[in-house]
């Protein structure tokens, strides 16, 4: 085998033991998505029936802010929101909005780094095609 065929294998071994190494891969919910924070949000806002204007005037939180929330647009909730919310909707702590956001956020770069090897994967399985015919 060449060093070069040899190198590019371990290199893909070591992409798939990432992925594999993941608790939700083991347990076979690595395509459970986790809802975003921004569901919860909006439910608990309807059922209060409260709008996302009277939840920024009473929270401190820009209305934008909230709306991206809702949305699910946001990069991430941060410590200052989490405690807000939990001022406004005691019944969830702020521990559970960055956890579910935690998650969600987790979901979706385990999502696009799967994507990655498994492109790497088609790339290799070409390469070493090609290698292969060489020989």
């Amino acid at each position: 085998m060449t060093n070069t065929k040899s190198n590019f294998i371990k290199h893909l071994n070591k992409s798939e033991k990432l992925v594999e190494s993941w608790p939700e891969y083991k347990k076979g919910v690595d395509t459970v998505e986790f809802k975003h924070a921004g569901l919860v949000l909006d439910a608990l806002l309807k059922q209060k029936r409260v709008g996302q204007i009277s939840l920024a005037l009473d929270t401190g939180i820009s209305s934008k802010t909230i709306n991206m929330i809702c949305k699910g647009n946001t990069k991430h909730i941060s410590a200052e929101i989490a405690a807000k919310l939990e001022h406004y909707f005691p019944v969830k702590p702020a521990e559970y909005w960055l956890e579910l956001d935690m998650k969600h956020q987790l979901f979706k770069a385990r999502k696009k780094l799967q994507v990655e090897v498994d492109k790497e994967k088609i790339q290799a399985d070409k390469f070493l095609s090609e290698l292969d015919k060489e020989t």
